[in-house]
């Protein structure tokens, strides 16, 4: 799929996990300098992301000519939501070039990671990203995804858990959001910014 010079594919033999890393780490550098916050598949080698993404995964690229520029990847993981339970693609690796943010490679990306997973039979798709980062949210939420779930991390801040149903979700968008907001406001309750270092325990 070409849109605009740029180029949605498969990743490529000659791109390199090493490539994949070196894109994630500039793309979200200003996640660490500026909403502070430190995305942990950035700070992972190319043969720690292979692992991660798994047998199950794929990862897609955007290329401007032989320049990377975008990459999406999902991984099929099972789940128990309220909401859903069984197996779902959670959609990882997510990164665009900073020249290129705000051109829809991001939406084009995910068209990809649609397509393959329908493909696959399933029809749910899950975005895990930091509360800080409403970019993100906001993207999500924009391309049919609802908050969920909010989880309580090891690291240094707060997840949102995102869904979309290719299929159409079969819940009033206040089932959800009151879901959510009860979920959210219980573990902020709970685990306070001071005590950021007992996330998870």
């Amino acid at each position: 799929m070409t849109l605009n010079g740029i180029t949605i594919m498969e990743k490529p033999d000659w791109i390199s996990f090493d490539d994949i890393h070196e894109l994630l780490y500039l793309a979200h550098a200003e996640n660490r300098e500026k909403r502070g916050f430190h995305v942990q598949t950035t700070e992972m080698t190319g043969e720690e992301l292979e692992a991660h993404l798994g047998s199950t995964g794929k990862c897609y690229v955007a290329m401007d000519g032989k320049k990377l520029v975008g990459t999406a990847s999902y991984r099929i993981v099972e789940r128990n939501y309220w909401c859903v339970k069984g197996l779902v693609a959670d959609r990882i690796l997510v990164a665009v070039h900073p020249d290129y943010q705000g051109k829809h490679i991001v939406s084009l990306l995910g068209n990809a990671v649609e397509k393959s997973v329908l493909e696959k039979g399933l029809h749910y798709i899950e975005s895990i990203t930091a509360e800080t980062n409403k970019p993100m949210r906001i993207a999500c939420q924009k391309d049919g995804f609802r908050n969920i779930d909010f989880r309580v991390p090891t690291s240094d801040h707060y997840n949102v858990v995102m869904l979309k149903w290719l299929d159409g979700c079969p819940y009033p968008r206040w089932r959800t959001y009151a879901h959510f907001a009860f979920n959210r406001l219980r573990k902020k309750l709970k685990f306070k910014p001071g005590r950021i270092k007992r996330f998870g325990k």
